[in-house]
């Protein structure tokens, strides 16, 4: 029987996790299944092709389609060919040349939007499938790569008891959740 384990992974770092900002996140992840190139041919055009991984950001997130993705120097990276769906949203990634091993941690870094508003960290989505051609079969699909919370805006104000002169400054600090704790 053929057995196939779910994408697994996490983000790994980001840079910022202010509303509405645009910003490049690192994602680790493992395929879960073992991607072996396919022997050229009149189908899969010149070189070989082992099969696509694609990548969905959770809701609200937006792929920036002006930058492809990068590898990060110094980690293991899928070897291929990168394009940005800005309509689907999603990053989608055409294996060439290199088997990719289902337990190996591969990084890659994204360039997306963040939501342009609060929220908790939702998960990332990755879909692998094989060299199939013209229809390629999905191998397996995780929707539980560990994403990143966004944080909102945070106002300060001094009371008019902190304005005065030669007294203690008082500090008292609100919490509104904006959602169920």
């Amino acid at each position: 029987t053929f057995v196939t384990v779910a994408p697994s992974g996490e983000l790994a770092d980001w840079e910022l996790a202010a509303i509405d900002t645009e910003h490049w996140v690192t994602l680790a992840v493992r395929p879960g299944n073992t991607l072996q190139p396919l022997k050229p041919s009149a189908e899969t055009a010149a070189g070989s092709f082992a099969g696509t991984v694609v990548i969905t950001p959770p809701p609200g997130f937006q792929v920036v389609d002006t930058v492809p993705p990068q590898n990060v120097p110094g980690t293991n990276s899928f070897s291929g060919t990168w394009t940005v769906d800005a309509q689907a949203n999603e990053f989608q990634c055409r294996l060439t040349e290199r088997t990719a091993f289902a337990q190996t941690e591969y990084f890659i870094m994204l360039r997306v939007r963040n939501p342009s508003s609060p929220g908790a960290a939702y998960a990332w989505s990755v879909k692998v499938a094989d060299a199939a051609v013209p229809y390629p079969i999905t191998i397996a699909e995780s929707k539980n790569v560990r994403g990143m919370a966004v944080y909102g805006t945070m106002v300060a104000s001094l009371a008019p008891t902190n304005q005065l002169v030669n007294t203690g400054n008082i500090v008292r600090v609100e919490i509104t959740p904006s959602q169920n704790v």
